[in-house]
């Protein structure tokens, strides 16, 4: 069984592409894997999103007009960073996938983008969390 998990496992990182092209670079987005034995091929694996960490600064999370919001009130959420980014993206309560997503956009020497969010009731209260994309 043990060789079993192990093949599995190095045929995932042969079908993200990790063990092919340069060490240092890894590209990141969406991946399925399949396989092909004598009997033909498999079905493809439910999709992994792959996210690199570390890369660029911790982009930066503000709520405008003020994290405090009373029930239908309306606010947004705005994602920045001093780094380029095409894409930000917002996750709710440590969903593996965002929730929206926007283009980010260049002022004041920051790239950033502003999720509305509201009319805001209890079931907005969560944790936002944002990551930006290249």
């Amino acid at each position: 069984m043990q060789g079993s998990a192990t093949a599995l496992t190095l045929t995932a990182f042969l079908c993200l592409g990790l063990c092919q092209g340069q060490r240092n670079q890894v590209q990141t987005g969406q991946f399925q894997c399949a396989y092909h034995s004598s009997s033909g091929w498999s079905e493809c694996s439910d999709p992994l999103l792959l996210v690199v960490t570390g890369a660029y600064s911790k982009p930066s999370l503000s709520a405008h007009p003020s994290h405090l919001v009373v029930s239908g009130g309306d606010v947004s959420l705005s994602c920045s960073s001093r780094d380029r980014m095409d894409t930000f993206h917002l996750l709710e309560n440590r969903e593996a996938y965002p929730s929206q997503q926007r283009k980010s956009e260049f002022s004041a020497g920051r790239h950033q983008a502003t999720f509305p969010v509201g009319p805001v009731s209890t079931s907005h209260g969560c944790i936002y969390r944002c990551c930006g994309s290249s």
